[in-house]
């Protein structure tokens, strides 16, 4: 009996040991990045759905302003958009408000999206509109629709027109649309074969296995708060759906929401992507984001990526790159879309790397050896 219990003894301490060292490691990756969830870097890629990484209280952070739409993540921070205005906030990744301004020229703002470089408000209009945020202005050409769909919804999506880029549109029941950036009509998917009625915010999806998937937030399901997937390019509905309010509704002692803005980005939480949106509540705005997938396949060694040091960074456009011992290293910069914008081979112990023609902002160094990733990280130009 003795023996028999000093076994079960040695088996809980064990058990025990590998839990506290587990949630050890799992704090300090979380210093990296609060509030958010950390994946391995072993792990395959794997789909943790409906995963929160974050929700944060907006109409409280922004002065009791009610009725927020449109919300994107972009160089760092979170913008929101007042409904149906000209305003909009700015918030950190700790859901914490930086400033709010207002651009003018520009009224009934419905959903913001991002190719990188500006901003683009969807404003229930046949015109898209181009925003510097740096002067916190207009930034003409705008985008001028061409068919007949008026833009409640669009999301920027570099792989449109063959790699130019363009926009998905819609707005509530209508057809779905994709359009090129001078607003001419290249993809139209019927609403009867979506099926959708009540669309509001928009997201593209070019990272998900399967796709690429279109996912929107529509106003429809028992709390008017569902969030669908569409298969491109069919366009027809899939079975992956998700009721925001039944999680995010109860955290924030909310009693009814509205389906607002939605956007997709890989920058939020390192190796992850984020599917994130904005529930227009009562009495509040509530911002979250859900994990949409990992992306760190099994071959990824991280002592590997670990060799290699980038630095400075931010940089104002020139990083240097030490590689200890990685043979035949080859690198990519990527943007927040996913589109490759530079590529090269890693040449010696240490390297420069110019990005001083790209814009400022976020993108991701991507580095692989004899046809193989080893891992990525994010860079900063400013």
């Amino acid at each position: 009996m003795r023996k028999k219990l000093q076994t079960s003894v040695f088996l809980f301490g064990i058990t025990l040991f590998g839990y506290f060292n587990s949630m050890a490691q799992s704090n300090q990756n979380l210093d990296r990045c609060p509030n958010l969830s950390e994946v391995s870097p072993n792990q395959m890629h794997e789909k943790a759905l409906w995963d929160i990484h974050f929700n944060y209280n907006t109409t409280a952070a922004a002065s009791g302003d009610a009725g927020m739409a449109g919300a994107c993540y972009h160089n760092s921070n979170y913008w929101v958009s007042r409904w149906g205005s000209d305003t909009l906030y700015r918030f950190n990744t700790l859901g914490v408000l930086l400033d709010e301004f207002v651009i003018a020229g520009i009224t009934g703002v419905r959903s913001l999206t991002t190719d990188g470089t500006y901003l683009y408000a969807g404003a229930n209009s046949n015109t898209i509109y181009r925003i510097d945020l740096i002067t916190q202005t207009l930034a003409p050409p705008h985008i001028t629709i061409g068919g007949p769909i008026l833009a409640r919804f669009c999301t920027y999506d570099s792989t449109l027109n063959s790699g130019a880029g363009g926009f998905w549109i819609g707005n509530f029941a209508t057809d779905i649309e994709a359009i090129n950036m001078s607003g001419v009509t290249l993809i139209t998917i019927p609403a009867a074969t979506h099926g959708l009625t009540g669309m509001y915010g928009g997201a593209i999806d070019n990272y998900s296995a399967g796709g690429p998937f279109l996912w929107i937030f529509d106003q429809s399901g028992a709390n008017t708060t569902q969030i669908k997937q569409i298969q491109l390019p069919a366009g027809t509905t899939t079975a992956v759906t998700h009721d925001a309010f039944t999680d995010i509704g109860p955290a924030n002692s909310l009693t009814s929401g509205l389906a607002g803005g939605l956007f997709i980005s890989n920058q939020i939480a390192v190796g992850e992507v984020t599917l994130g949106g904005i529930i227009q509540g009562t009495p509040n705005n509530v911002l979250f984001g859900y994990e949409l997938g990992t992306f760190s396949p099994a071959s990824i060694n991280e002592n590997e990526m670990n060799a290699l040091q980038v630095y400075p960074n931010p940089s104002t456009g020139i990083f240097t790159i030490a590689n200890d011992g990685i043979e035949n290293a080859e690198y990519s910069v990527v943007d927040v879309n996913g589109k490759v914008l530079l590529t090269g081979i890693l040449q010696g112990d240490l390297m420069n790397i110019d990005i001083c023609s790209l814009a400022n902002g976020n993108y991701i160094l991507e580095i692989s050896s004899n046809g193989r990733r080893i891992g990525e990280t994010s860079i900063v130009k400013n």
